[in-house]
């Protein structure tokens, strides 16, 4: 169990927040229904920091699980009774829809508080954990920022955000783990730290370490990108690089810590750093009830705090104090569409925790397999519920972000504001018919962004808003017939049309494609369609559902080839040295590569669309053996583009594909 005695830790970081006076001798008088929701969220109690002695493990309690917010996590024990695996797909929602709770009926309410169970801490240890937490020796109080022009969009909304970003490592890591750092012993500090992360985490474990005066070892994998291991020992944290995956540094970081004694500090399931994390639930009720002014808010207004969810640490450190406190404030969390692990595991009746079979990179703050097991446990007692976003959406709300606040967000500090957006515009009805008004605030949870990235953000961001649409337009091969679609999709020069991209190659056939993306209204649109229709031979079609078409096609100029037995796959990779190459000569010595297309998003995994010529039978049955080693022994995932009709349809149309 969690003890609490007095320490020189004092109560300095609640002197920093407004109102948090301690007073009185425990918590039980405090009744779930109070403060009502225009209090200002103020707990006058007594409480104590926990015992260092008691409260710290070592490293060989670590809790097994994973340990980054990086997307090659996979340590889930698949041959465990409490494991369970899926897909990212096994359970679709629609945007802004609300996964399902499994331990709880429909439109139920979480009940905010729990027990303690196999020696972790009940609601009411968290509650005195993150009040007495130490974070503020590293961290500060991070501003929460109207997004002005986002929030003129949505005339039944504010939209604020929690300024993670802002922290001296840009990320909402240090908190917890100084916090973790700042229960141990001094015979643990004395015997060192170690971590193993390719991201914020380890940037965060760097940091404490400096100010606690204990050594910090940080594992990172082989392909970490240069610019985050110079940032971690710019802090002085000691870089050891190994593995070329995430889960072989991991491996290495948890057989290092055994056999030199060093603490192993967890990037999320640990109660401690779940305490630390917490501090910025603190932060959002004492920052709301400053904008209150002390004055009653309107009974129609809902606050709703929405937060990116990997591993869980955030989510459950916010949740559990907010519903503590503020029970009436809706606690959302948000996952990409392809790392959603956190709300399949909450969707459950039982209590086992899903593991993803692959997972999306793009957002690899967050892009886990599996959620940890005390993070569960306090998620579905304290969520409402999680959102799940696409790419192309995250890369929308980092342009909004930007927009607003002239700040660059990575993929996974984007996320909470992307199910935000989607969020309130399924409920727009509803808002106007009731008159509710939210108050929604999104945590920017983290600024270290690749540069590179920048430019597939770019690309997908009109996209994710819907401002931009793609279309493929074939139209007959005879001269005049290309300025003749340009003068009506244009309508002569004098329509509202803005072509963001146009594509068009002279084929020697009958008839060729145009490939274009257009941003306009929608009237607009459907009258340039209309245009486009008044020549019988035009055949157009909207691909703007299609990633394929997103991420490859549009970059692909020129007519189409029908090749007898053409296949298109898409191939995932990791980012490495060598990898692409190994690909190559594993796949073309026995097939007709017919085409290929790579282009670098920045993140630890390459894709590729490539072409191939498998003749029906023997020869496709040896691909699909020859694709299922390259995922089984070298990480690679594949897909056949042949099985989904959307993509098959935009593959005829532009590549002949048949």
């Amino acid at each position: 169990m969690y003890t609490y005695s007095k320490s020189n830790h004092g109560l300095t970081p609640h002197n920093r927040h407004n109102g948090h006076v301690l007073r009185g001798t425990s918590l039980k008088g405090l009744k779930r229904n109070q403060p009502s929701h225009h209090d200002l969220g103020v707990v006058r109690c007594r409480v104590s920091a926990p015992d260092k002695s008691s409260a710290s493990s070592s490293a060989s309690a670590s809790p097994p699980h994973d340990d980054d917010e990086n997307n090659n996590n996979n340590n889930a024990h698949p041959g465990s009774d409490l494991i369970v695996e899926a897909k990212p797909d096994d359970i679709p929602l629609e945007l802004g829809q609300l996964g399902p709770i499994g331990h709880r009926n429909a439109n139920s309410k979480p009940a905010g508080n729990f027990d303690a169970s196999n020696s972790k801490p009940s609601s009411e240890e968290y509650l005195r954990m993150v009040l007495t937490s130490n974070v503020y020796d590293v961290a500060h109080e991070s501003a929460l920022d109207k997004l002005h022009r986002l929030s003129e969009r949505y005339p039944h909304a504010d939209i604020l955000m929690k300024r993670e970003d802002l922290q001296s490592v840009f990320s909402f890591k240090l908190r917890g783990a100084y916090n973790k750092m700042a229960s141990l012993t001094a015979e643990e500090l004395a015997r060192g730290v170690i971590c193993s992360s390719a991201g914020n985490h380890a940037q965060g474990v760097a940091l404490s370490a400096k100010r606690l005066g204990t050594d910090a070892l940080i594992a990172m994998p082989t392909n970490t990108p240069g610019i985050k291991v110079e940032s971690v020992r710019r802090l002085g944290g000691n870089v050891h690089l190994v593995g070329e995956t995430y889960d072989a540094c991991q491996a290495w970081a948890k057989t290092t810590a055994e056999e030199q004694g060093r603490v192993y500090v967890h990037p999320f399931d640990d109660p401690h750093v779940i305490a630390g994390q917490g501090t910025v639930g603190l932060e959002i009720l004492t920052q709301l009830g400053r904008a209150n002014g002390n004055t009653k808010s309107a009974d129609t207004t809902q606050d709703v705090i929405f937060v990116p969810v990997g591993g869980g640490g955030l989510i459950a450190g916010i949740a559990t104090y907010v519903k503590a406190l503020r029970p009436d404030v809706l606690v959302v969390g948000v996952e990409p569409s392809g790392a959603n692990a956190m709300m399949q595991s909450l969707a459950r009746s039982d209590d086992k925790r899903v593991v993803l079979s692959t997972v999306d990179g793009f957002c690899d703050g967050v892009a886990v397999r599996t959620p940890g097991d005390e993070t569960l446990r306090v998620a579905r007692h304290t969520v409402d519920g999680i959102v799940t976003v696409p790419t192309n959406r995250v890369c929308a709300a980092i342009r909004d972000a930007f927009d607003d606040t002239r700040s660059i967000l990575e993929p996974a500090g984007a996320v909470a504001l992307a199910g935000c957006k989607d969020w309130l515009a399924s409920r727009a009805e509803e808002a106007e018919e009731k008159g509710i008004r939210y108050r929604c605030v999104c945590i920017s949870s983290g600024a270290n962004v690749n540069f590179s990235r920048l430019r597939v953000v770019s690309d997908l961001a009109d996209l994710g808003d819907r401002a931009e649409r793609l279309f493929v337009t074939r139209i007959d091969e005879t001269p005049g017939s290309f300025l003749s679609f340009v003068r009506d999709a244009t309508d002569n020069g004098e329509g509202s049309v803005d072509f963001s991209e146009f594509k068009y190659r002279y084929h020697p056939g009958s008839s060729a494609n145009i490939f274009y993306s257009v941003k306009c209204r929608t009237d607009d649109r459907e009258a340039m369609l209309e245009r486009i229709a008044r020549n019988d031979g035009r055949v157009t079609h909207d691909l703007s559902g299609s990633d394929v078409a997103a991420t490859h096609l549009r970059h692909i100029v020129g007519g189409k080839e029908r090749i007898p037995f053409e296949r298109f796959y898409q191939f995932q990779f990791p980012e490495r040295p060598g990898t692409l190459l190994q690909f190559l000569e594993t796949v073309a010595p026995a097939y007709n590569i017919t085409l290929f297309h790579y282009r670098s998003s920045g993140t630890f995994e390459a894709n590729i669309l490539i072409g191939l010529q498998v003749s029906p039978g023997a020869q496709e049955s040896e691909l699909e053996s020859l694709c299922q080693n390259l995922m089984d022994e070298h990480g690679f995932k594949m897909r056949n583009l042949m099985d989904d009709a959307t993509e098959a349809a935009g593959l005829e149309l532009l590549l002949g594909a048949t």
